[in-house]
């Protein structure tokens, strides 16, 4: 799955969302656009991983 990155949260996670669902996603920062794997779904939100970056900020 795709999906835009929003924001950085407590614990150094960012957000996402995933078909209406809050993704919390490690190790990314907010406005990049990744490749993700759900590695955990609960109710209201899912847990996971980026697989692949496929937008990422220019550097300066």
């Amino acid at each position: 799955m795709q999906t835009k990155i929003e924001k950085l949260v407590y614990g150094g996670e960012a957000i996402a969302k995933i078909d209406s669902k809050v993704c919390f996603i490690p190790f990314v920062i907010p406005d990049e656009e990744v490749e993700v794997r759900i590695t955990e779904e609960k109710k209201s939100y899912l847990r996971c991983e980026a697989t692949s970056i496929i937008k990422s900020l220019p550097t300066e």
